[in-house]
């Protein structure tokens, strides 16, 4: 067994090194439109044309109202974009709220040749993933109670590469360079996180001077499109490393440098680089040497100091010269005037064996480990709770146990190879059960006993889904076995024998292929089915034409898990 007491004193090594941070502005305080993230070219051609003195604005009066901005678009490949815009509205999830005081809107990326239509919601800036190439066009929605007439303004849209959005400027065919920061400040320190107090980045340097007389018509300016910051240690402070740079800080040893190098990317593609180096401070000297802290001996030591530890060596016990009886084997220190026996007061104990015949344990942490050639475990006693948990040696799979006075009692056991778990939790007054994540309870308080969401009644709703195909939603209801299929809304455009995959996630999906119909008020001729399928794909059997309506209410049977 191995016995560790805990609470230790931790020492870490600290780096000493300064770290420069650069900020951006259109104002020599610093003040006007301050960022510490160069913008990037605007993706969206057209942005322009909708600014905070000139917004686009959208008015209606119904649920939901809507429109594309075919005059600002993008022409992506597939990956992940940041997109982002101004509104005087409220960011909101689509269709969630019809509260006119709330005045929701939602801003949307879809495509103009294809079937993408991407909702950022209520979190805006949002990274998003663009599935497909194509040309990509903005849309916005605008959501009433269907009497009141709202109007919202929007502004400012922009679509950067990658996942983080930088500052708003115009499309590479619309940016002049009064759109770019002009200043440049920057500042060191020990921080990595940088300052947004723009003056502590004084002074700020101007990217350009003031209007001079009209020169030769030079080529194209840039401006800076991306900054990389590295680093690297080395023992040289005058010799550029040519390799190991990385961008998180290393530790670099006493008497060495640390050397950060910045890269900066112009919008033509090129480049240049500078760099700042620190040095770590060397060892001081040696200091001089110190009393003993310790003497063992047979006799009284004549030179005493304060914390003068001393071990008696002798065999019979000894009157010191304070009067103090010094026991046989035994440790004193010096307090100043009288021999003190000294107790062992450890806030650390790690050894291989600990034998004890008496006495209190008051903090700390117990740990036993044990292993045999069917299993291996261990057990933990700490504060109010016991541990213990143990796993086979061949198959790995895994049985635990917890005890806690105020928390109950938990038993887990889990096997990896077949992806198997179960596990029991009993507390004050409720117990439930889990079985490869599918839950029961019960729960007594005191006059009823119930039960947990499983054996509800039938009818109970246990969870809750929606998607739209082209304007047309789809709302799922997971009912016990069964998912009640709710179709509404409008379809934004036609669809013709279409089977879309991945429509429906797991918790919903039916057993078998299920056709579903649906009414279509106003065209009872064009009533339709759609078939729900166990792979989570629906195909769409005929035409259901834009504009059109979509109604109705189905049951299908599942035997899914229930949904997280």
């Amino acid at each position: 067994m191995t016995i560790v007491a805990s609470n230790s004193l931790t020492i870490s090594n600290v780096y000493d090194g300064s770290i420069t941070h650069y900020a951006y502005a259109y104002s020599a305080d610093g003040t006007d439109r301050f960022t510490t993230v160069y913008p990037q070219v605007n993706l969206l051609n057209g942005s322009r044309t909708y600014s905070k003195s000139n917004p686009y604005v959208l008015t209606g009066n119904s649920v939901d109202t809507y429109t594309h901005l075919r005059d600002v678009t993008a022409n992506l490949k597939a990956g992940n974009y940041t997109l982002n815009a101004q509104t005087d509205g409220v960011w909101v999830n689509h269709l969630s709220t019809t509260d006119p005081s709330v005045n929701g809107v939602c801003l949307w990326l879809v495509g103009t040749e294809n079937d993408v239509n991407i909702a950022l919601g209520n979190t805006v800036p949002q990274t998003i993933n663009v599935p497909k190439d194509g040309i990509y066009c903005i849309r916005v929605n605008l959501y009433s109670d269907g009497t009141t007439n709202v109007s919202r303004k929007f502004w400012d849209f922009k679509l950067d590469s990658g996942s983080n959005a930088t500052p708003y400027i115009p499309s590479l065919s619309e940016v002049t360079s009064a759109d770019w920061p002009n200043y440049i400040g920057q500042y060191s320190d020990f921080s990595s996180t940088a300052s947004t107090d723009p003056a502590k980045y004084a002074p700020w340097i101007i990217f350009k001077g003031n209007d001079g007389k009209d020169g030769i018509a030079g080529k194209d300016g840039v401006g800076i499109k991306t900054t990389t910051i590295t680093y690297v240690g080395s023992t040289s402070g005058t010799t550029v490393p040519t390799s190991g740079w990385t961008s998180t800080i290393p530790t670099v040893a006493a008497g060495s440098y640390l050397w950060t190098k910045t890269v900066w990317t112009y919008t033509d593609n090129s480049s240049s680089t500078g760099y700042s180096i620190a040095k770590m401070g060397n060892d001081g000297a040696p200091g001089s040497t110190g009393a003993p802290g310790k003497v063992v001996s047979d006799t009284e030591p004549t030179t005493r100091f304060k914390g003068l530890t001393w071990k008696y060596s002798g065999t019979a016990d000894l009157t010191a010269s304070d009067g103090t009886v010094i026991l046989s084997g035994t440790e004193y220190y010096w307090s100043g005037t009288n021999w003190i026996l000294s107790e062992i007061n450890a806030h650390n104990i790690n050894g291989d064996n600990l034998s004890v015949t008496n006495g209190t344990f008051t903090d700390g942490k117990i740990e036993s480990t044990w292993s045999s050639s069917a299993a291996s475990g261990s057990t933990e006693i700490e504060n109010s709770h016991i541990n213990m948990s143990a796993t086979d040696s061949t198959s790995k799979a895994t049985n635990s146990l917890g005890l806690d006075v105020q928390q109950g009692l938990g038993m887990r056991w889990s096997d990896p190879t077949s992806n198997q778990s179960r596990s029991v939790l009993l507390d004050y007054g409720n117990l439930s059960f889990d079985r490869n994540g599918v839950a029961a309870g019960l729960s007594f308080d005191g006059t009823n006993l119930s039960s947990s969401m499983p054996i509800q009644a039938p009818n109970t709703i246990v969870k809750s889904t929606q998607f739209t195909v082209s304007g047309m939603g789809i709302r799922l209801d997971r009912l016990m076995s069964f998912v009640a299929v709710t179709f509404f809304g409008q379809a934004s455009s036609t669809i013709s024998n279409q089977t879309i995959n991945n429509m429906l996630p797991v918790g919903f999906r039916p057993i078998n292929p299920y056709s579903i119909d649906y009414m279509i008020p106003g065209h009872i001729a064009d009533n339709s089915y759609i078939y729900f399928n166990p792979d989570g794909s629906i195909a769409i059997m005929t035409t259901i034409t834009s504009g059109y309506y979509i109604r109705g209410t189905r049951l299908y049977i599942t035997n899914d898990v229930y949904p997280s």
